[in-house]
């Protein structure tokens, strides 16, 4: 069961979104946000909270689940999470 969300303004795609329930997670009914992208990183925000805004007044999940990828730094190697999508995940 996929949902896809697309943000338009007119005909031009902004942003798209990629929404499943988590049947393998037994201890309550979770949807799991498994894609999120903008073409510009200023909707990034916007798109997520209307996401999170569906998940919860259409799937009705008692939980939201998201991978946050991490990527190695160009110095030192170790992996780090982008800043910017940790604080628009704090709302």
């Amino acid at each position: 069961e996929a949902h896809y969300l697309a943000l338009r303004t007119g005909r031009e795609l902004l942003g798209l979104v990629l929404i499943n329930m988590d049947h393998t997670y037994q201890n309550d009914f979770r949807a799991y946000l498994r894609h999120i992208s903008v073409k510009n990183l200023d909707n990034f925000g916007l798109l997520l909270k209307l996401a999170v805004q569906f998940i919860w007044d259409n799937l009705h999940a008692d939980t939201i689940r998201v991978d946050l990828y991490h990527y190695s730094e160009e110095e030192g190697g170790t992996l780090k999470a982008s800043t910017f999508i940790k604080e628009a995940l704090s709302m």
